[in-house]
């Protein structure tokens, strides 16, 4: 079943998307501080209203956001490195530096609102943790907004199931499991503790899958990073959003009602880590419209061959996560809290504490 992007907003009565190419501009001016703090209030709660002003001000002033107005005089576009329903990403490398950068372009007039992409810039210049891809400088030229991010020369987590599969049954024709459980556990808390300092922040993602955690590099210990912030938004402690977007297959039961919160983060991690686990998703279907059925009725299959290789504590965390009631559905910090035994899997885990709120 392929996957399908969830936008009831820019799709009218229609609940299921296919991801489009989308395509972007070069660019020379920076996109102006004011402009993007002017529409905070629109996405944020006013609580945090100063702190995005002070974050997206911080950024401005420590980067070359106001300082560069010719992109190639400063940087070499590189090749493309990939595209998602809200734009293209290219490498980028810094001419003084050599540094390698990620350079994502969206163009407003096409893909989405300058609101939305100014929403994305706030979210992304509050965020300073080894787990989340990082905003460097952001800019615009005319429709077009350009992000310099973190470059994670790695495969992203779907990729590297799928490779990871496939090296397997090279030696084993009836491999029929996902990543080792070392792979897996390591994954599985720096997928947590990205995830609860987000929520932590008073933000939610609303696109947790596969295709959006990079591996940092291709080296057999790389960190595992959060990507794409197209869908991500402040929530306030009881407030619900009613919108729908994500993906369909990661999307949990209460979204599709139209009312939810950051639980519906968890279930999508939930999703997210059961298909890392066992190279299937948990709710079987024809098509789109059964698997939302079996979603709604929190039928969720499982292969006790398919989960054999890990631990059975494993499995209960994934199906916790999956729990179809957001209210009996644990939070990230509640998960962290009784899975702590996965910190042994992380050789990383030495970063914890680093992590700060702009």
């Amino acid at each position: 079943m392929e996957a399908m992007i969830i936008d009831e907003e820019s799709s009218g009565n229609s609940l299921c998307l296919s991801e489009e190419e989308r395509s972007s501009s070069k660019q020379r001016r920076w996109s102006s501080t004011d402009s993007a703090v002017s529409t905070v209030g629109r996405h944020l709660s006013l609580s945090s209203a100063s702190t995005a002003d002070t974050a997206l001000r911080r950024l401005s002033d420590s980067s070359e956001a106001l300082r560069l107005f010719d992109v190639e005089k400063h940087y070499t576009l590189g090749p493309k490195l990939g595209q998602g329903f809200h734009g293209s990403v290219h490498m980028a490398t810094r001419v003084d530096s050599g540094k390698g950068f990620a350079l994502k372009t969206v163009n407003v007039a096409k893909d989405r609102g300058s609101g939305d992409v100014e929403a994305e810039i706030i979210t992304l210049s509050m965020l300073d943790n080894p787990y989340i891809v990082k905003l460097h400088a952001f800019f615009q030229e005319g429709s077009a907004f350009h992000l310099v991010m973190d470059l994670c020369t790695g495969d992203n987590m779907a990729m590297a199931v799928t490779n990871h599969v496939r090296m397997a049954r090279k030696t084993n024709r009836r491999y029929n499991s996902g990543l080792s459980p070392q792979i897996a556990g390591r994954y599985a808390w720096q997928m947590l503790n990205g995830l609860e300092f987000l929520h932590r922040c008073g933000l939610m993602h609303r696109d947790i899958k596969p295709e959006n955690y990079l591996l940092e590099d291709d080296t057999p210990n790389s960190r595992l990073k959060l990507a794409d912030f197209g869908f991500a938004c402040h929530i306030g402690p009881e407030e619900k959003l009613r919108r729908s977007v994500g993906s369909t297959c990661f999307a949990a039961p209460e979204l599709l009602r139209g009312s939810y919160d950051q639980a519906a983060d968890v279930w999508s991690l939930g999703v997210t880590c059961f298909w890392m686990c066992t190279n299937t998703y948990p709710f079987g279907g024809f098509d789109d419209k059964e698997y939302l059925q079996n979603v709604r009725a929190g039928t969720v299959e499982q292969s006790d061959a398919a989960w054999k290789q890990h631990l059975p504590r494993t499995r209960a965390m994934v199906l916790k996560m999956l729990t179809s009631d957001p209210d009996k559905r644990p939070s990230v910090k509640q998960l962290l809290a009784d899975n702590a035994w996965l910190k042994a899997f992380d050789r990383q885990a030495g970063v914890d504490g680093c992590c700060t709120i702009s």
